[in-house]
C-alpha cells in the first residue's frame, strides 16, 4: 500500500513535468514559424545590402536586423508560452488519459488487495490492452493539434509583405544611386572618366563633409568639370562657390556668370538667386525689374524662397505695383511649404488684416510655424501674443519663454519685452538686475525705449545706485532717437534747480522737441519755464502762445495759467500771443 502511494505521487510529478515541457515545446514550435519569416527578412536585407554597399553594408544589415529578429521572436515566444500556460485545454489530453489508467491500476491493486485473489492471465491482458491503448501512438498524435491553416497563410503573407518592404529601399534606388561610404572609389572613378552625376555627387561629399573630409578645393574642382560640360545644377553649386568663396577667391562677377547659365537652363535655385543678386545690387547695378522676373520664374516651379521674395516685391511694390492679395497669395504657396520667413509674412498679414479680414487665430498658427524654426522675431510676436491674451487665453509664462528664445537669439524688441518681464515681475520673481541686463541688450541696438528705461532705472537707483550722470546719457540716446518721453524727461531734468545739471536753455530745447511731437505737458512746462524764468516781454507772449495751445488741447492746468497771464499783457501782446500759438498749434495739425 505504501508503495502504492509512492508511485502515485511520482506519477503525478512525472505528469506536471510533461505539462510544461509540453507547453515550452509548443511555444517554441509555434515561435518557430514567425522567426522563419523574420530570417527570410534577414537574410534578403544582407543580400541586398552586400550587392549594393559590399561587405560593410551586409555586416551592418546582419547587425540591425539580426538583433531585431532575436528581439521580436523572443517576446513572441514569452507570448506564446504564457497563452498556453494559461490556456492548458489543448495540452491536458495525455495527462487526462494518464490519469485514467492511473485510476485503473489503483482500483485494480485495491481489489487485488482486498480480496487476496489473483488476476488471471485474461484480465491482466485485457487491462494491459486498455492501458496500452491509452497511450497508442494514434490518440498520441490526435492529441498534437496541427498548425492552423488559416494562420500559417496570414503568416506567409506578413513574411511576403516584411520581404518587400525590405526589397523596396533597393527596388527604387536609381542605378547611380551610390552608397557614399563605400563606393567612394567607383565614383570617384566614375567622376574621373566624366560621368557627371558622378562630379556632382563628388562635389557635394567634399563640400558636405559628412561622409569624407570636408574640402572646398575639391569641392570646386569636381563641381567645375560637371560645370564645364554644362550640367545645370553643377553649374549652380560653382556659383556659389564663387559667390561664397568656397574653395576658390570669391568672385561675385564669376558667381552672377555662373548663376546666369544655370537660371537660362531652367535651375530655379539659380534663378533665385540671380534675381537676389539684381535685387540687392550685388557686382551689378540694382535691378528690381530683373529680380522680379527671376524671382517669378523661380517661383514657378516650386521654390519657396522665391515664392516668399516674390511675395515681398508685390508686398512693397517694387518694380510692379503694390499689390496684397498678390503678396498674400505667394507669401501663402511659400508658406505651406514650411518656408519660416513666408510663415511669419503671413502671420503679420492676418493680424493686421492686410488684403483679408484680421484673424487673429490665423495670425498665431503661423507665428508660431515660423517661431518653431527658430525665427526670432516670430518667437517674439508669438509671446506678445500670449501677453496680451490675444485669440488665446494670456499667459505670461508662455510669453516669458518666447520672449526669451527670441531675445537669446538677439532680437531687440524680445530683449526689452523680457526686460520688462523682469522689471515687474510678471510670470518671474521682480529683478532688476535682469532687467538691467536685457534692457542694455536691446538699448545697444539703439532701441529708444529700452534705452530710455536703462535711464530710467539709473536716474532713480533701480537695482544700480543713482548716477545722473549715466542717466542723462541713456536718455539722451533715447530723445536722439526720437523717444519723446525721453525728451520731456531732459526737459524736466534740466530745469529742476535742485540738480547741478541744471541748464535753461537745454531744458528749454528738450522741451520744445517734446512739444512739437504733440506732448501736451511739455507744451505747459515751456509756458512755465518761460513765464518764470527771464522777465522778458518775448518770453510772457511765447509763454502765453504755449499754454493756449495746451488749452485748447483740454490741458486744464495750462487754462488756469494761460488767464492768469493774460492780465501781465496789452492787448498788442495778446493779440501777438494768440497768433503765435495758432501759429504753433496749425505746426503740431500738420
Amino acid at each position: 500500500m505504501v508503495q502504492s502511494n509512492i508511485d502515485k505521487r511520482n506519477h503525478l510529478s512525472a505528469e506536471v513535468t510533461g505539462v510544461n515541457v509540453s507547453v515550452l515545446k509548443k511555444s517554441l514550435k509555434s515561435t518557430g514559424y514567425w522567426t522563419r519569416l523574420f530570417l527570410i527578412y534577414v537574410v534578403a536585407s544582407v543580400v541586398m545590402s552586400a550587392v549594393n554597399h559590399g561587405a560593410t553594408g551586409a555586416a551592418e544589415a546582419l547587425a540591425s536586423k539580426g538583433f531585431l529578429t532575436i528581439f521580436l521572436s523572443i517576446i513572441i515566444f514569452v507570448i506564446y508560452f504564457i497563452k498556453n500556460l494559461i490556456s492548458p485545454s489543448n495540452n491536458n489530453s495525455d495527462l487526462s488519459d494518464n490519469k485514467t489508467t492511473s485510476s485503473t491500476k489503483v482500483n485494480n491493486d485495491s481489489v487485488s488487495s482486498d480480496n487476496n485473489t489473483a488476476i488471471s492471465p485474461s484480465v491482466t491482458d485485457n487491462f494491459n490492452s486498455n492501458a496500452n491503448s491509452a497511450i497508442s501512438p494514434t490518440i498520441a498524435s490526435d492529441s498534437r493539434k496541427k498548425p492552423n491553416n488559416i494562420l500559417l497563410v496570414l503568416g506567409l503573407l506578413t513574411g511576403f509583405i516584411i520581404l518587400i518592404i525590405a526589397l523596396m529601399p533597393y527596388i527604387s534606388e536609381p542605378h547611380k544611386d551610390y552608397n557614399v561610404k563605400n563606393d567612394i572609389d567607383s565614383i570617384r572613378n566614375l567622376a574621373e572618366s566624366g560621368d557627371v552625376e558622378a562630379q556632382i555627387k563628388l562635389s557635394g561629399f567634399y563640400y558636405d563633409g559628412k561622409v569624407i573630409g570636408q574640402d572646398y578645393s575639391q569641392a570646386y574642382i569636381w563641381a567645375k568639370k560637371a560645370a564645364d560640360q554644362g550640367n545645370a545644377l553643377a553649374q549652380y553649386l560653382l556659383g556659389a562657390l564663387y559667390y561664397f568663396g568656397d574653395g576658390v577667391e570669391q568672385d561675385i562677377s564669376r558667381a552672377f556668370i555662373w548663376y546666369k547659365k544655370s537660371a537660362e537652363q531652367g535651375n530655379s535655385p539659380a534663378q533665385y538667386s540671380l534675381g537676389d543678386m539684381y535685387y540687392n545690387g550685388v557686382s551689378i547695378e540694382k535691378d528690381y525689374l530683373q529680380a522680379f522676373i527671376w524671382y517669378k520664374k523661380s517661383a514657378e516651379q516650386g521654390f519657396s524662397p522665391a515664392q516668399y521674395s516674390l511675395g515681398d516685391m508685390y508686398y512693397n511694390g517694387e518694380s510692379v505695383e503694390k499689390n496684397y492679395s498678390q503678396a498674400f497669395y505667394w507669401y501663402k504657396k511659400s508658406a505651406e511649404q514650411g518656408y519660416f520667413l513666408a510663415q511669419y509674412s503671413l502671420g503679420d498679414m492676418y493680424y493686421n488684416g492686410v488684403s483679408i479680414e484680421k484673424d487673429y487665430s490665423q495670425a498665431f498658427y503661423w507665428y508660431k510655424k515660423s517661431a518653431e524654426q527658430n525665427f526670432s522675431p516670430a518667437q517674439y510676436s508669438l509671446g506678445d501674443m500670449y501677453y496680451n491674451g490675444v485669440s488665446i487665453e494670456m499667459d505670461y509664462s508662455q510669453a516669458f519663454y518666447w520672449y526669451k528664445k527670441s531675445a537669446e537669439q538677439g532680437y531687440f524688441l524680445a530683449q526689452y519685452s523680457l526686460g520688462e518681464l523682469y522689471y515687474y515681475g510678471e510670470s518671474v520673481e521682480k529683478d532688476y538686475s535682469q532687467a538691467l541686463f536685457w534692457y542694455e541688450k536691446s538699448a545697444e541696438q539703439a532701441f529708444s525705449p529700452a534705452q530710455y528705461s536703462l535711464g530710467f532705472m539709473y536716474h532713480y537707483g533701480k537695482g544700480v545706485p543713482k548716477d545722473y550722470e549715466i542717466a542723462i546719457q541713456w536718455y539722451l540716446k533715447a530723445a536722439e532717437n526720437g523717444y519723446n518721453e525721453a525728451s520731456y524727461t531732459l526737459g524736466k531734468l534740466f530745469s529742476n534747480k535742485e540738480n547741478p545739471f541744471e541748464n535753461f536753455e537745454k531744458s528749454l530745447y528738450w522741451f520744445t522737441q517734446s512739444a512739437n511731437n504733440g506732448n501736451i505737458e511739455a507744451m505747459h512746462s515751456i509756458g512755465q519755464l518761460l513765464s518764470s524764468g527771464k522777465e522778458t516781454t518775448d518770453n510772457k507772449v511765447e509763454a502765453y502762445a504755449w499754454f493756449n495751445v495746451a488749452a485748447s488741447s483740454g490741458f486744464e492746468k495750462s487754462v488756469q495759467a494761460r488767464d492768469m497771464l493774460s492780465y501781465q499783457l496789452t492787448k498788442d501782446e495778446l493779440r501777438q500771443a494768440q497768433e503765435l500759438s495758432r501759429n504753433y498749434y496749425s505746426k503740431l495739425t500738420e
